[in-house]
């Protein structure tokens, strides 16, 4: 049982980051170059804290 109830949990994270990615390249696909740097450097800026 345990077996199934990890599986599950991976196949849920797994979908959340597909969700992310998609919002991501939604926000990126308008963008210049320099916008999706910035865009990017935020992104990692505000994930190490």
């Amino acid at each position: 049982m345990k077996a199934k109830e990890k599986i599950k949990t991976q196949k849920g994270l797994v979908s959340k980051l597909r969700k992310i990615r998609d919002k991501m390249n939604l926000d990126i696909s308008d963008m210049t170059l320099e916008e999706e740097k910035a865009y990017l450097k935020k992104l990692k800026k505000s994930s190490s804290k």
